[in-house]
């Protein structure tokens, strides 16, 4: 959808917006992402890493190996980022 994270700020603005035909949407409270950004700190972040979904399903090679390169951007910026084997229980 988006090609950087500054597009996907832009996006969520758009998509924030109260929609006139929903009687119950909430007014816009002007929330501007994009100057959020530039307060943005990764570090000290935790992420949880899932290289598979855990129920016998292939991750196809090279969406793994992009999967692995972004989550190594992230701890070089800084985050705390974890491997984790499944999801939570609820």
């Amino acid at each position: 959808m988006t090609r950087s994270v500054a597009d996907a700020a832009a996006l969520l603005n758009a998509l924030a917006r109260p929609d006139a035909r929903d009687f119950m949407s909430l007014p816009h409270e002007g929330a501007r992402l994009h100057s959020a950004l530039d307060e943005l700190e990764p570090r000290g972040v935790r992420i949880g890493f899932l290289a598979d979904m855990g129920v016998g399903l292939p991750v196809h090679p090279e969406v793994r190996a992009v999967a692995e390169a972004a989550a190594r951007a992230l701890a070089g910026a800084g985050c705390a980022v974890q491997p984790v084997s499944s999801f939570p229980e609820r």
